[in-house]
């Protein structure tokens, strides 16, 4: 089971660069994870806490495992990505993205330090964008959807301060459950770690330039044609990365 939370209003934003460029390039390094079999490229840049080095602690947050990873973190990537990148403007938000990774490695490192299986993946600095989107928009209208598996049986009207809370609140858990016993190769604790960081450059930023000075980013309701369909519908996108 897993959450999804999809903003319910829709946005008109200038193109955001940054968050373009981050899934080209993303995109760009998953061709050669996907015409190499041995996974040698996983284990050589991956960043493996027991055996950290200054360059896989960079290059870990650039990488995928797979088609269904990138598209899962890139998807959330775009659902929070843009409206964040249109108010902090994009040098901030580079700058936060590569924070927020490098803050979810250092987490990650921190509480698994004896582990062997390499950490990659967009998501530690993907959660500190959810971070900082919480921190910037608390009352945006959400609607939280629950998943079992590919199935998704509800799904809950409430806003940012909500979906977000139950989403980070779901990764702690699972966080603390992983570390207890590995049941999954999903580096939970970076997710943690990236949103912390988000947090943090999201209440700097908000502290620094007040609700009135930031840009106004265009909003309209969703059609109901538009919207998610009823439960129980089949959905074709797994989330869950299958190393972050």
């Amino acid at each position: 089971m897993f959450c999804l939370p999809i903003p319910h209003d829709k946005i008109e934003t200038r193109p955001c660069w940054v968050l373009i460029a981050i899934a080209i390039v993303d995109g760009l390094l998953l061709l050669p994870v996907l015409g190499e079999m041995s996974g040698s490229l996983i284990r050589h840049y991956g960043f493996i806490p027991a055996h950290p080095t200054l360059l896989t602690f960079f290059t870990g947050i650039f990488l995928h495992a797979g088609v269904w990873h990138y598209a899962g973190n890139m998807l959330f990537l775009w659902i929070f990505g843009r409206k964040v990148e249109a108010t902090v403007g994009h040098f901030y938000f580079a700058l936060s993205y590569l924070l927020a990774g490098l803050g979810g490695q250092a987490l990650y490192f921190v509480l698994s330090r004896h582990s062997e299986i390499p950490c990659v993946g967009a998501s530690g600095a993907i959660a500190g964008v959810v971070g900082m989107y919480l921190l910037l928009f608390p009352r945006d209208k959400f609607d939280l959807n629950i998943y079992l598996g590919y199935w998704r049986v509800k799904t809950i009207s409430s806003n940012t301060k909500v979906a977000v809370g139950v989403w980070i609140g779901e990764q702690f858990i699972l966080a603390l459950i992983t570390t207890w016993t590995p049941i999954s190769s999903v580096a939970f604790w970076a997710h943690i770690g990236g949103f912390l960081v988000g947090m943090a450059v999201g209440y700097q930023y908000c502290a620094f330039v007040p609700a009135a000075a930031r840009p106004e980013i265009p909003v309209f309701e969703v059609p109901a044609e538009d919207q998610i369909p009823e439960p129980n519908h089949l959905v074709g996108l797994n989330l869950s990365g299958k190393e972050e």
